[in-house]
């Protein structure tokens, strides 16, 4: 490992505990670990006049656990699955509708403040989980950057404002409010509502999950209608 890999290896992990320890004495939404801490490294990396692409190849080894963590997240789902397959059938129609409403709304609002086909294509993609954006993505033809920054908005904003404003407009139970920041925030959303419980961190999954199965059959064909 070199010594640019050890370097921002060892950052990465104080910034993120940094950010953990004063989420934790604080528990204000703006101060939630995933939005402090890519602002301090986003700082940190301007201040020292570095670039992303050198961060990105000096940390890969830790992107590369977002897989197996990603893959973890099916262990709520295996422990409540008799829960989860009794309400199969709302999960699905909520996530169908979920899908094509949002884009319909996200494309017709890019639209109508005046940007380019390939934008308007990528809003959508937003709450879709990275790994399978980016490629559905390529295959609709949405612009790479901008899909980029908006999944990682939405993922951001849901783990930071999302449980707060769901309690604001009355959504109580655990599994609707799990159901929408899976949908909404993919992994990131998933990982907040672990913070909950179980059964929220289970509906989340399952959400997230099916959001990425279902946009990759639904999103080629409205991005061809549309």
């Amino acid at each position: 490992m070199s010594l640019a890999a050890v370097l921002w290896s060892g950052a990465t992990l104080a910034t993120y505990a940094l950010a953990r320890g004063i989420y934790q004495r604080w528990r204000l939404p703006l101060l939630h670990p995933s939005l402090l801490g890519v602002v301090i490294l986003a700082v940190t990396i301007e201040a020292l006049g570095r670039s992303y692409p050198e961060y990105a190849a000096a940390t890969k080894w830790i992107a590369w656990w977002a897989g197996p963590a990603v893959v973890a997240m099916a262990i709520p789902i295996w422990r409540l699955r008799a829960l989860l397959r009794a309400r199969l059938p709302i999960v699905v129609a909520v996530v169908v509708a979920g899908l094509a409403g949002g884009f319909l709304a996200s494309t017709t609002t890019l639209r109508l403040l005046g940007q380019p086909r390939d934008v308007q294509l990528a809003g959508p993609l937003q709450s879709i989980t990275s790994p399978v954006a980016i490629p559905l993505g390529v295959q609709i033809g949405a612009r790479s950057d901008a899909l980029v920054i908006g999944v990682l908005t939405a993922g951001l904003l849901g783990a930071t404002v999302g449980p707060a404003l769901l309690r604001r407009i009355g959504v109580r139970d655990r599994r609707a409010r799990g159901l929408a920041m899976g949908c909404g925030s993919h992994a990131i959303g998933v990982s907040r509502s672990l913070e909950v419980d179980a059964v929220c961190g289970a509906f989340a999954t399952l959400g997230m999950m099916g959001n990425a199965v279902l946009a990759t059959l639904i999103y080629p064909l409205l991005a061809r209608w549309w």
